[in-house]
């Protein structure tokens, strides 16, 4: 592995994700903020391409997981600290109630 410097690259939503190839060279490429950071593979690293690509996988999964308990907790306390309800009065026009719980 051939390092030019070490750093932490933070990929947010706001990344774009490219790959292209060159020949036996195949490259990933993250830009942000007129930032790039590219990893780049060839033929003789296959190994560490799957590893990549398994702890990838793992991130994704763990990820997914986190953002539906949010989405859960979210609904949980929507349903229980506030419900909103329309009703229809006699001359047909709607009101809303909310009620605390």
């Amino acid at each position: 592995m051939k390092i030019s410097h070490s750093f932490t690259a933070n990929i947010t939503k706001d990344t774009y994700v490219s790959s292209y190839s060159n020949g036996n060279n195949q490259s990933c490429s993250f830009f942000a903020d007129g930032e790039t950071v590219t990893i780049n593979f060839n033929t003789d690293c296959l190994h560490q391409v799957r590893e990549t690509i398994k702890a990838l996988q793992q991130i994704d999964q763990s990820l997914s997981e986190q953002r539906q308990q949010q989405i859960a907790n979210e609904l949980e306390q929507l349903n229980t600290h506030h419900f909103m309800s329309l009703s229809q009065s006699h001359n047909g026009k709607y009101h809303t109630m909310e009620i605390s719980s």
